[in-house]
């Protein structure tokens, strides 16, 4: 195994196994022990999709606590192969229980010689969003539901993922002066405002702000504006009957032609053809093999978060 600093795994060719996901629900009071005398067997990437705060003690190999991670809402964890630890939870009075969401995956390089990000238990960032919570449901459905699997999409799923949680990760200095206009355009995505008010936002040149805005989130202003519109459109089309154009009107495009072939470039298919091949009869129930208890989830989002609900114990379910 060898690391690689999350900034530059662009730099490499990757392959990925994606072992699977799962998406928890917890309470106060609930800890995690599953691998706190058992080494982790793989590599996961965790995302806090709810309202809670978490403790991830790191533990040596004789069971004492020499590291503590705290994250919370919105933060995207990545944990290593062969760690020992186990996680707190507190949720806040008024909620009853909340979600998190974990990839299992290994990742290889060319040679086929596995990759890691980090030794320890790391913060990525703080960027869990709607948006990503769209791509975790979606890559979430392929894995588990058998009619839904495609191995191509949950691989393309994954990398998107991957991409977004280890740009401008907060171990790496990155500066974050155009911060501003990444959260005015994922407020306002369906709005078909110019480049230059983000550039005017963040006190710059529009050349030099699409320059920190390419090395921040690794494309273009408008490339990220369009992604995060495809991603809700792939929502929309697996879990609405709305018609193409109405969910081209809501994103913003006034020419649903243009819209279906910005989809098609994004997606490699016409949305159509995606709501065809990926959308399975009933889009509200996910089927997940049999557990000791029988689990099966229901999943529904409700403003962003992830909401469940999953008869597995935790301890099933990192």
């Amino acid at each position: 195994m060898k690391i690689i600093n999350p900034e530059q795994l662009k730099n490499h060719n990757l392959r990925a196994d994606v072992i699977d996901t799962h998406i928890s629900e917890w309470k106060t009071g609930d800890e995690f022990y599953k691998y706190k005398k058992t080494k982790r067997p793989f590599s996961a990437l965790f995302f806090v999709v709810s309202d809670m705060e978490i403790d991830y003690i790191e533990l040596s190999e004789n069971g004492e606590e020499f590291r503590k991670i705290h994250a919370k809402k919105g933060d995207i964890l990545y944990i290593p192969t062969n760690v020992f630890y186990h996680c707190v939870f507190e949720i806040p009075k008024d909620t009853l229980q909340s979600s998190t969401a974990t990839i299992n995956f290994r990742l290889f390089d060319a040679d086929g010689e596995e990759i890691l990000l980090d030794h320890h238990i790391i913060l990525l960032n703080n960027r869990v969003n709607r948006y990503m919570n769209e791509d975790l449901l979606s890559i979430h459905r392929c894995t588990w539901d058998p009619i839904a699997n495609d191995r191509l999409l949950i691989s393309s799923l994954y990398f998107s993922i991957l991409h977004y949680a280890t740009r401008g990760h907060i171990g790496s200095g990155e500066t974050n002066v155009i911060k501003k206009a990444v959260q005015a355009i994922e407020n306002e995505w369906n709005k078909n405002e110019k480049m230059e008010k983000y550039a005017a936002l963040c006190n710059m040149s529009p050349s030099y702000f699409y320059q920190e805005f390419q090395k921040f989130a690794g494309m273009s202003p408008a490339k990220y504006r369009n992604n995060i519109r495809i991603n809700i459109a792939k929502s929309d089309l697996l879990n609405t009957d709305m018609s193409v154009k109405e969910i081209a009107e809501k994103l913003g495009f006034d020419d649903v032609f243009y819209f279906s072939r910005l989809f098609r470039k994004i997606t490699g298919m016409s949305p159509k053809a995606f709501k065809n091949d990926i959308r399975a009869t009933d889009t509200g129930n996910i089927s997940v093999p049999k557990t000791t208890t029988g689990g099966k989830a229901e999943i529904t989002t409700d403003t962003g978060d992830i909401k469940i609900e999953i008869k597995q114990p935790p301890s099933y379910q990192n």
